[in-house]
């Protein structure tokens, strides 16, 4: 009688399987429950396990692009998903970038879903980009959520270099204490924040802003 041990069949779990392992795994369902009932050994099971967040992240992101079918690898849904929408998106910031209009979260998303009509055909499964998906493609390409400031693309910076020098030679002579610069702005002192931090018990209502402003005249001297 041979008593060496049968050869189990090497078994290829789908992303939605393994998915399904690390969601009973966390009920509490036994690892020799887990073992049986999808034909794995434990170093199988240990590595799904250990790799339940990338799993779900792109579990998310194949039902978010419409791929239809079964999955097995993360690496068929990269080649099958992000390759040409991935590219025609960003492409598409970079050149708005350039020109520089910003980009926000909802047009970046809009723009989403027309790449994905366009690339894959309105037969394929329909396609919302969500926040989720921004969030994943913003860190699949390193970008962040800033807040413009300044003038800096209006600005003329010929003009404001010969300003520099000319002004230069205008004031020799003067001390920094004579030398001042003012502008106006507009004040807003009864309008509150925008913004507040809120429990999930108590959400805040949305209020009408208050326009009453003055105008102030700021001024400084160089000193």
């Amino acid at each position: 009688m041979d008593k060496r041990a049968t050869k189990r069949k090497r078994v290829v779990l789908t992303i939605e399987d393994k998915v399904k392992v690390c969601r009973l795994a966390k009920q509490n369902v036994p690892i020799s429950v887990l073992m049986n009932q999808f034909k794995i050994g434990k170093s199988t099971l240990n590595n799904i396990l250990r790799s339940e967040e990338k799993l779900t992240q792109f579990k998310a992101e194949k039902n978010e692009l419409g791929i239809p079918g079964a999955v097995k690898t993360t690496k068929a849904i990269e080649n099958r998903s992000f390759d040409k929408l991935d590219s025609a998106l960003y492409i598409y910031f970079r050149q708005q970038r350039e020109k520089g209009c910003p980009v926000t979260g909802p047009i970046l998303m809009e723009k989403a879903s027309e790449f994905h009509r366009l690339i894959y055909g309105e037969s394929s499964k329909p396609f919302v980009a969500s926040s989720g998906f921004q969030r994943r493609f913003c860190g699949r390409f390193g970008l962040r959520n800033l807040t413009i400031s300044g003038e800096k693309l209006s600005s003329d910076s010929l003009s404001a270099e010969q300003f520099i020098n000319g002004f230069s030679a205008m004031t020799e002579g003067y001390s920094a204490d004579q030398i001042f610069n003012c502008d106006e702005t507009g004040l807003y002192f009864k309008m509150l924040p925008g913004h507040t931090l809120a429990s999930v018990h108590n959400q805040p209502d949305g209020t009408k802003k208050a326009k009453d402003r003055v105008t102030i005249n700021a001024c400084a001297n160089a000193s």
